[in-house]
């Protein structure tokens, strides 16, 4: 477990006043940051300033000062929605069809590590007889683990960049079906524009297969310890997503044009796949 002694210059204290946190039992979740490292949302004020237990970069200060059964009740909150985030990140690794072995791998053994080091927290404030212990274990939830701020984006980001990758594959797929197509058409002007829908549809899958391929390596590779540059990584990341995301739609609309001029038995398949992943 980390010192606290250089944290608490940059966090705010956490005196007496923390007895009046606000604990609703009707917690929701907050709206995703352009990371997706938002918490279920849940605030309180101490010392009249709003904290939460779901904050992920600056961890507060219990203090003498600080109410024992109010603190050791705000980390229990917190430890207990990083458990059910961790479990359910877990899960959606161990679900995913388009993970390649070793990036489901990797992701795995990211989340079980947080797992294990949150539920050790849990168990050393359910027995904290102080509030240094407890000091000590807010600190350490944070800094050590990054539950919201980094294990979580990773995972999502690696998991949408996978699936965009996949849907990339599929409309590459049907790029054999689509040149003996073009080759057979006996329509001069129908086959020049289904050529220029083909080119404009194997630029956008190359410039998604390429962006996604780069990024999601840098952000597989991040790990607690990578904050706070690991913002940078997950920020240009969402913005590669955004992109894909717009280039797989221009793709389809490709197909779908190539389909409409070129009216052979071999497209017209392709219509049916067409509604689904590709």
């Amino acid at each position: 477990m980390r010192t606290r002694i250089w944290w608490r210059s940059r966090r705010m204290v956490a005196g007496a006043g923390l007895a009046a946190i606000i604990l609703a039992g009707s917690i929701g979740t907050a709206s995703a940051s352009p990371h997706g490292s938002s918490g279920p949302g849940g605030s309180g004020v101490v010392n009249g300033t709003s904290t939460s237990p779901f904050e992920d970069v600056t961890p507060p200060t219990f203090d003498d000062g600080t109410p024992f059964a109010a603190a050791q009740q705000w980390l229990e909150v917190a430890l207990s929605h990083r458990t059910r985030r961790l479990d359910a990140l877990a899960k959606a690794v161990s679900d995913a069809k388009d993970l390649p072995g070793n990036v489901s791998s990797v992701l795995a053994k990211l989340v079980a590590a947080d797992a294990v080091g949150i539920g050790a927290l849990a168990g050393e404030v359910s027995g904290a007889s102080g509030v240094q212990t407890l000091d000590q274990a807010a600190a350490s939830m944070i800094v050590d683990y990054r539950v919201y701020a980094v294990v979580t984006p990773v995972v999502r980001t690696t998991l949408a960049s996978y699936d965009q990758l996949a849907a990339a594959a599929s409309l590459q797929s049907l790029e054999p079906a689509i040149g003996a197509a073009m080759a057979t058409d006996s329509k001069a002007a129908s086959a020049n524009r289904a050529a220029a829908l083909y080119r404009d549809l194997l630029a956008e899958l190359g410039d998604v297969v390429a962006g996604d391929t780069a990024e999601v390596a840098a952000v597989v590779a991040l790990t607690p310890g990578s904050f706070p540059s690991s913002s940078d990584v997950l920020s240009s990341a969402s913005s590669t997503l955004t992109a894909s995301a717009a280039r797989l739609a221009s793709a389809r609309q490709d197909v779908r044009g190539i389909v409409a001029l070129l009216a052979t038995p071999g497209l017209t398949r392709m219509r049916a796949r067409l509604g689904g992943r590709g």
